[in-house]
């Protein structure tokens, strides 16, 4: 697996730190994941992750994607969410080598929810 860093900005990008971002292809099964957690600890908490993966060359055409949510009222301060999602979809042969992945959600601030998105393209095989 390879990896280029490529974080186009999107929405308030600054507000949050991702990690442990891994994709793998193992046995015909794409799987990707992600660690997201709010740059402000005291006071920030993320209330949503998504994460996808897709074509790079071709944004319409989405693999897979899975998501996260806050489930019982607000999240606490400094909270971490990781999303996962998986596909079998995907075939190198077919598809070529490259994959986008691509994490999406919110951040609650005390100015109120904002989003954020980062990209991320990553070389299978």
């Amino acid at each position: 697996m390879g990896i280029s860093e490529e974080n186009p900005g999107y929405g308030d990008n600054d507000l949050v730190v991702p990690s442990n971002w891994t994709v793998t292809f193992v046995e015909g099964q794409l799987a990707v994941s992600c660690t997201v957690a709010p740059k402000n600890v005291e006071t920030d908490a993320i209330t949503n992750l998504y994460v996808g993966i897709t074509n790079p060359t071709d944004s319409s055409q989405f693999y897979c994607s899975g998501s996260v949510t806050a489930i019982h009222g607000s999240p606490p301060s400094g909270n971490t969410m990781t999303g996962f999602s998986q596909t079998y979809l995907f075939d190198p042969k077919v598809h070529g080598g490259s994959v986008r992945s691509v994490i999406f959600g919110y951040v609650q601030t005390s100015l109120g929810s904002s989003s954020f998105m980062f990209h991320q393209l990553f070389t299978v095989g």
